[in-house]
């Protein structure tokens, strides 16, 4: 059942390589890096250093003919498909599997995303958050989204990702930033 689910989850992302000189199926790939992140590792270094260290169990499993991909290979794919294609993936698999579970309260909070700050204390700030959606009962995020500071503000992505979920009847949860007495259009 599991194995049916993440087969359902990969088969969502369009293989952005050639097809030429493919040494690994995008779905292995994209298998190898969750089970990196189930694991605790949050970077594409992470990701290369977990499918190196456990190597022959992966390539037993998996099947994978010529070993595990590089660190080259994880940067490659994720910069082709982009946070913004996985998370949207990621929604569009979660409403296939569990459909709207019945969650009362949806938890919405943005969090910054480790390593990613840039200019230090300084007005010129910069740093990735990841604003998501969590049920409170159930444990499951129903979606996430990726953000820049520079480029856009929590409020917006909050109002974005809870247009996308279109949950009705539920209470959200937020900080109080949006709480706000005009509400932009």
């Amino acid at each position: 059942m599991l194995l049916e689910n993440i087969t359902t989850f990969t088969k969502l992302f369009n293989d952005p390589r050639r097809g030429q000189g493919q040494r690994h199926r995008l779905h292995d790939i994209i298998v190898i890096m969750l089970m990196a992140i189930l694991t605790g590792h949050q970077s594409i270094k992470g990701f290369a250093r977990f499918a190196k260290s456990n190597r022959a169990e992966l390539i037993a499993h998996l099947g994978l003919k010529h070993g595990v991909p590089s660190f080259n290979t994880f940067r490659y794919i994720l910069e082709s498909i982009g946070e913004d294609i996985f998370a949207q993936n990621f929604l569009i698999y979660m409403k296939q599997q569990y459909g709207v579970l019945a969650d009362e309260y949806i938890s919405i909070d943005g969090k910054s995303v480790r390593s990613s700050v840039k200019g230090g204390n300084t007005d010129n700030q910069h740093f990735v958050s990841l604003v998501s959606a969590f049920g409170q009962n159930s444990k499951m995020v129903y979606g996430m989204q990726a953000f820049e500071n520079k480029k856009s503000a929590e409020s917006e992505i909050v109002r974005d990702l809870a247009s996308k979920l279109a949950l009705k009847d539920k209470t959200f949860t937020l900080d109080a930033l949006h709480c706000q007495k005009k509400r932009s259009p």
